[in-house]
């Protein structure tokens, strides 16, 4: 596979922004199986988002997604998404706007990559879960399948119970100086949603209310994957939940669980099962 560091202009963000490009290559030296592409036809591609506290580089540098990739016609985009949890921020950036509508359109021009539903999937870890879910049940029109591997599904539920109903940072600007990890915390919180009650209330960041939305209106979604440790103190419970409303509004989905924490030892395995099942007509294993 030929692995590209690119650097851009994004007029989203407003800023320069980088991701990193996977694309195969019909001979790629020992141990390592070459891609039947012909470097003509457009590329099917997974966007794998990363986790907080990790940038585009992460995947590479955790897991061996190259060399998973190697022998398919898959392009695989990595971009950077800070700590944005993917979302048009309530005071920031249009992250989610970025990510579903810019990044597609910059990669099909620069890169023979297809826009086409069908040939376009998302996946991530953690925040990167909970945004390639967010991206495909946004949009489930753009994506044949959002996996998320330990998603933070629920974002609210990280946050100290005293401080899930606070209404602006006003009430917290004394914890910068006392508790800078708390402070920093709920900035964030409050940079990418707004308050606790309009996260609660946002068809676009709250995947429940998301989720029902949608079913409501009878779109068809995006085939989905979802995974998680069963020892993960941060993503095993909201998932739970998630995975109990999927049941209660019959939508189907793909599970898979292993023992675990919040770790790249179980992400290296579970992206090679997403990889697996990505319903792309020269896949190599069978799709959802």
């Amino acid at each position: 596979m030929a692995l590209l560091h690119v650097n851009f202009y994004s007029k989203t963000l407003r800023m320069a922004s980088s991701i990193d490009v996977i694309l195969p290559e019909p001979a790629q030296g020992i141990g390592v199986d070459g891609s039947a592409w012909d470097g003509v036809e457009l590329l099917p591609c997974l966007y794998l988002l990363h986790g907080t506290t990790d940038d585009h580089t992460i995947w590479q540098r955790r897991t061996s997604i190259e060399r998973y990739c190697a022998g398919r016609k898959l392009a695989v985009v990595m971009p950077n998404g800070h700590l944005s949890a993917y979302c048009n921020q309530k005071y920031g950036h249009n992250y989610l706007d970025f990510i579903t509508k810019e990044l597609p359109d910059f990669c099909s021009k620069m890169f023979r990559i297809s826009t086409k539903r069908e040939d376009t999937f998302i996946a991530g870890l953690s925040m990167g879960g909970y945004g390639a879910l967010k991206a495909g049940l946004n949009y489930p029109e753009k994506y044949a399948m959002a996996a998320g591997l330990s998603s933070g599904v629920d974002r609210l539920c990280h946050l100290p119970e005293e401080w899930q109903d606070f209404k602006s940072p006003a009430e917290f600007e004394h914890l910068r100086e006392e508790n800078y990890p708390l402070f920093d915390q709920l900035s964030h919180f409050m940079m990418n949603f707004g308050s606790p009650a309009e996260y609660l209330a946002s068809e676009q960041n709250n995947l429940f209310l998301l989720i029902r939305k949608q079913v409501e209106r009878g779109v068809e979604l995006p085939k989905l994957y979802l995974s998680c440790g069963t020892e993960d103190p941060l993503a095993w419970e909201p998932n739970v939940r998630f995975r109990a409303l999927l049941d209660e509004l019959k939508v189907p989905y793909f599970w898979e669980e292993a023992p675990g924490v919040h770790e790249w030892r179980l992400w290296d395995l579970f992206i090679q099962t997403v990889l697996d099942q990505l319903p792309m007509k020269d896949n190599k294993m069978a799709v959802l």
